[in-house]
């Protein structure tokens, strides 16, 4: 393992447990070394909407793109936005000389809560709720003067 997949893997939510790997296959087309690619997600969460950055890609061996996807100059899109699990490497070839890392740029990770429902990093805020204001309210110690606000209402 190395330190990059080491300090993903103590960070369980976070945009840092994609991690890319380029291995050599063996095989040559034109002239150039043929790399088996791997996307990986160290996650235990799902993460979808995945977006990598690097900027010397270039292969001449054709890549699906609802695997990986050019987006922009230097962005690409994984597996069409959908989820990577745990487990479950994206993976494809490519020739090229020397590739370059691939750096995950954004991501949408989505974890069940223990209780149920999801646990989505990149929810937004939600709006106070009653049971927010009671407890800010005697948190305060606003219900000292609860008489004297009871009447300004």
């Amino acid at each position: 393992m190395n330190n990059s997949t080491l300090a993903s893997l103590a960070q369980p939510y976070s945009l840092s447990s994609i991690t890319s790997s380029f291995t050599r296959n063996g095989k040559v087309v034109e002239g150039l070394p043929e790399w088996d690619v791997s996307i990986i997600n160290n996650c235990k969460c799902p993460q979808s909407n995945v977006e990598l950055k690097c900027t010397a890609f270039s292969t001449i061996l054709p890549v699906d793109p609802a695997i990986f996807k050019i987006q922009g100059d230097y962005f690409f899109w994984v597996k069409s936005g959908k989820p990577i699990l745990q487990g479950h490497p994206i993976k494809f070839n490519i020739v090229f000389r020397n590739p370059s890392d691939l750096k995950p740029v954004s991501s949408k990770i989505i974890c069940q809560r223990s209780r149920g429902g999801n646990h989505n990093t990149d929810h937004s805020p939600r709006p106070p709720t009653a049971i927010n204001f009671i407890l800010f309210f005697f948190w305060a110690g606003y219900w000292r003067n609860i008489d004297a606000i009871m009447k300004a209402l």
